[in-house]
């Protein structure tokens, strides 16, 4: 599905609060300019997918339902 952005703004710490809706849901992503480069914060954006990524390929996989 395509985003659209709705607004950006300056949040707490230095990060940019991007504000943006995919499917009528409502999101906000974390992100700082670090180095002359964009970072996206992955723990302020989606705190509940951060474990996701600390598992094993094999993990991740029956996590999601997928029993290949």
């Amino acid at each position: 599905m395509p985003s659209q952005t709705e607004s950006v703004s300056p949040g707490l710490h230095g990060a940019w609060l991007v504000h943006y809706e995919i499917g009528g849901q409502q999101l906000i992503d974390y992100w700082f300019y670090v180095h002359r480069r964009w970072v996206f914060d992955l723990v302020l954006s989606n705190p509940d997918a951060v474990k996701l990524y600390r598992m094993s390929a094999q993990q991740y996989a029956a996590a999601l339902g997928c029993n290949h």
